[in-house]
């Protein structure tokens, strides 16, 4: 079977890429002169999420589009702020989280990115807030999502075609079923681990996970080759950079010049997107231990835990009886 190689979204015009990488800073500089640092940086990674949620836009309705992903977006940061660590709506968020992601995948078009984005989003968020942030953080990244849609509109390019969608019927197609099956049982098993883990920052095995999974096997195991590496080494830069954390500016440049990078490069290599996307990601997460290499080595193992159970699920519900 020969894989189509569907790269993942980058900015086409590199001029726009300054502008978008401004926008998604701003927030988080705004909140030092505020010293509210960790509401600016929720607010930049809302910004952050949905400006990589497209490469371009579909000229008929595009702010349609945009909100929608906004929406989507927060909906899932709220669920993933809010839901209890090990509780039964863990559990159901996550599942829900999964088929979303799922049903995207399977029917395509300009929103299938921005769903799966919103998964990712939602085991992140969880755990970084407390009851007594959980209102601010909430309102931080919906407040970031909001900030970057003007931005979108004006410096991502809009493009007449938009991406083919595919009729979704997973009660008579087995194949959509077992897919489904597939994904939900992949971040079903990738939260019991979380559960089971004294880490705070272990979400990122089930955000792993979903990060690689596609509705055909063969694209599956592709991503699995074509991004593990870069993801990996992501986990460990992203969790390196933390160690700017307590030095704001600092970390803002770092990030902000690793978006800068992400953009320019585009999606022409699934390594540079993968390690870039991660990098930058686990760069916004708070989660810092004592030690900041263990705590890289802790994501190394989380991502090889993660795929790992993608990889065994998805070969398990592909597999077709002769």
């Amino acid at each position: 079977m020969v894989i189509k190689k569907t790269h993942s979204p980058g900015i086409r015009h590199k001029v726009s890429a300054i502008p978008l990488t401004l926008t998604m800073l701003f927030p988080w500089i705004v909140s030092l002169f505020m010293q509210e640092p960790a509401s600016g940086s929720i607010a930049s990674f809302g910004a952050y999420m949905l400006v990589i949620s497209f490469s371009v836009l579909p000229v008929k309705k595009p702010l349609q589009q945009v909100l929608i992903a906004a929406g989507i977006m927060i909906f899932f940061a709220t669920l993933g702020f809010s839901a209890p660590g090990g509780s039964i709506y863990f559990f159901l968020f996550a599942i829900l989280a999964a088929l979303a992601q799922g049903l995207a995948e399977l029917r395509g078009g300009n929103l299938r990115l921005p769903v799966s984005l919103a998964a990712l989003v939602f085991f992140l968020a969880h755990g970084q807030s407390s009851a007594e942030t959980l209102s601010q953080y909430i309102f931080s990244f919906g407040l970031g999502c909001l900030w970057a849609i003007p931005f979108i509109l004006i410096f991502i390019p809009k493009e007449t075609l938009s991406p083919a969608r595919a009729p979704l019927y997973p009660m008579e197609s087995p194949t959509q079923r077992r897919f489904l099956l597939g994904i939900t049982f992949t971040a079903l098993l990738g939260s019991i681990a979380v559960s089971l883990s004294t880490v705070a920052h272990a979400c990122w095995i089930p955000a792993a996970a979903l990060r690689v999974v596609k509705p055909g096997w063969e694209e599956t195991r592709y991503r699995i080759q074509t991004r593990s590496m870069g993801t990996m080494l992501g986990a460990i830069v992203g969790s390196i950079i933390l160690v700017c954390y307590p030095y704001p500016l600092f970390h803002i440049a770092i990030v902000g010049g690793m978006f800068l990078l992400m953009l320019q490069f585009g999606a022409k290599n699934y390594f540079r997107w993968s390690f870039c996307l991660t990098t930058i990601t686990l760069a916004f997460n708070p989660a810092v231990g004592s030690d900041i290499f263990s705590l890289a080595q802790e994501r190394v193992l989380f991502t090889i835990e993660g795929i790992s159970i993608a990889f065994i699920m998805m070969k398990i519900f592909s597999y077709k009886r002769s």
